[in-house]
């Protein structure tokens, strides 16, 4: 029995050994494709970079793959200071071929202590999978902004853009997705229209009080709004207007928040809500102390939160004095002071405008006249309350003569602005310039 025993054991080893030469060794991996990104070899941080990868054949057979990054690197990023970051599945080598001296020079990539290449040129790399039969080539393109992404680019548009040679004031609306330039001579007003601010077309005007400050008209929505005494004027196309009469006076309309529009009435003054159906006017709400009563720039944008606001900038009070003030309010009702920090000069007849998230004033003048361009253009990067000189690489062009009540307007896709006109010594200048900032243009072209 113990022989009998012992011989099936010998067999069941025998057996297992030839089971254990059955079994297949763990194939090795036959992928050479790669992961590919960048950080930066210096202290400056650079984004998140996101490359594409294209392969480029002959027939079913893949030659090489472009990577290349989606977005540009930041300006100014130094290609000779990146470190490639790649990895794969079980890769058995990962070579780079890099130009140095003019020459091509292949180096092994280690992952675990990768090393600062150049990008300046095209660079090859070739990895091999574990296998060590399957290869991959990749061809690698880092593209860097050439040109400053913050840079203000200023073209101009036009000059003598109508005809009038008499002109007493001036009024720029973005509306209808067309530029619109009131006119108006000691005789009438004359709404010139424009889709790029270079070619002007002159149209008359139905029904339109011309004895009215045309610096008052105010776009709500879809219309037009002006208003002195008991009389409004509405209109939708800006050329024909319709009169509706209101038993409230009010002084002028001041502007339009949230689908309503604010005039002015009294004195000391209060805004008045007007309602647009019945033609009445509403509210009484006090103005603060020190509100400007002439010469302020009011600009109705987008605050911090992203809802509507009203900026009222500068001007002159009830006893004649210059402001330097920067008023706002979200409803007509609270109104807030903003201006705290290294304030403009006080000044009036100036333009304030957002553009870009940042606040900007134009223009002006103070007790001894035009403003010259070394205080000319300031800018607010935090909505009102600090402000300073603009940036070098928002700077106007220096033989933009300096002027007061200039005409600065944003187009309603918020990327384009338009600085038109206004007055200097001689009358009004009459000319125009397209401003946009570089990474503004380019996303629009996307």
């Amino acid at each position: 029995m113990k022989k009998y025993f012992n011989y099936l054991l010998a067999i069941s080893i025998i057996a297992l050994g030839f089971t254990a030469c059955n079994i297949n060794p763990p194939a090795t991996s036959k992928n050479a494709d790669i992961t590919f990104t960048l950080k930066s070899g210096t202290k400056t941080a650079i984004p998140s970079v996101d490359f594409t990868k294209n392969p480029v054949k002959n027939g079913k057979d893949t030659l090489y793959i472009i990577v290349t990054n989606n977005d540009s690197l930041p300006y100014n990023t130094n290609p000779d200071s990146l470190v490639p970051i790649i990895s794969g599945n079980l890769l058995s080598s990962v070579q780079i071929t890099i130009k140095k001296n003019g020459k091509d020079t292949t180096i092994n990539y280690n992952a675990s202590k990768p090393d600062t290449i150049s990008f300046r040129d095209t660079v090859k790399i070739v990895s091999t999978a574990e296998d060590t039969k399957i290869t991959r080539t990749f061809l690698v393109w880092v593209n860097i902004h050439k040109n400053d992404p913050d840079l203000y680019t200023w073209t101009p548009q036009g000059s003598e853009i109508y005809p009038e040679n008499n002109a007493v004031a001036e009024k720029l609306l973005f509306f209808d997705s067309l530029l619109y330039l009131y006119v108006k001579t000691p005789a009438n007003v004359k709404l010139y229209t424009s889709e790029d601010g270079a070619s002007w077309a002159g149209n008359a005007l139905t029904n339109f009080p011309n004895s009215f400050d045309i610096k008052y008209i105010v776009r709500n929505r879809d219309k037009l709004y002006i208003a002195e005494n008991q009389e409004v004027y509405v209109s939708s196309d800006g050329i024909s207007w319709t009169k509706k009469d209101a038993v409230t006076s009010i002084n002028h309309l001041l502007f339009a928040l949230n689908g309503d529009v604010y005039g002015v009435s009294g004195s000391p003054n209060v805004l008045q809500i007007l309602d647009t159906t019945l033609v009445t006017w509403t509210k009484n709400l006090p103005l603060p102390t020190n509100f400007p009563v002439d010469g302020a720039s009011i600009c109705a944008t987008n605050g911090t939160a992203g809802n509507e606001r009203v900026f009222v900038v500068g001007g002159k009070n009830a006893s004649g004095n210059l402001l330097q003030t920067v008023w706002s309010t979200e409803n007509g009702s609270y109104w807030t002071n903003l201006a705290g920090i290294n304030l403009f000069s006080a000044r009036q007849d100036v333009a304030a405008i957002q553009y870009d998230n940042v606040l900007m004033i134009f223009g002006g003048r103070d007790n001894n006249g035009i403003l010259g361009l070394d205080n000319y253009f300031k800018i607010s990067p935090d909505y009102g309350i600090s402000w300073r000189d603009s940036y070098n690489n928002m700077l106007m062009p220096f033989y933009l003569m300096p002027r007061y009540n200039c005409q600065v307007i944003i187009n309603d896709d918020k990327t384009k602005m338009y600085f038109v006109s206004g007055q200097n010594e001689s009358g009004f200048v009459k000319d125009v310039w397209a401003v946009m900032k570089n990474s503004v243009l380019w996303e629009t072209q996307k």
